[in-house]
């Protein structure tokens, strides 16, 4: 997707679409504030608890530069939709800055 070569659907479906024909399934966007394992619940930022038969915890992730946080500006992560659209965005401004140089020299591979 990062390089134009695939669509966002191609490679991420959201999980409401996923699941559309499952009655037996209820998708919510929530901050969880608190999991009772006991009790089989969660409780969300707004106060809501929800009762569960099976949790799904999808932690998320954060990009690493290996203690070289002044590479993030240059070298966006690749975890998520948002990213590949950054990359994708920086590859095809680069063909067309390319397209235009107008100098010989700076054309050249190098």
């Amino acid at each position: 997707m990062a390089t134009a070569g695939l669509s966002a659907p191609a490679i991420a479906a959201p999980v409401r679409f996923l699941f559309r024909d499952q009655a037996n399934v209820t998708t919510l966007l929530g901050e969880v504030t608190a999991i009772d394992a006991a009790a089989r619940a969660v409780q969300l930022e707004d106060g809501t608890r929800l009762p569960y038969d099976h949790l799904i915890v999808a932690a998320g992730a954060t990009h690493s530069y290996f203690g070289r946080d002044d590479w993030a500006p240059f070298a966006p992560g690749l975890k998520t939709l948002d990213d590949a659209f950054e990359i994708r965005r920086r590859i095809l401004l680069a063909f067309e800055a390319a397209e235009r140089e107008s100098d010989p020299a700076r054309r050249q591979p190098g």
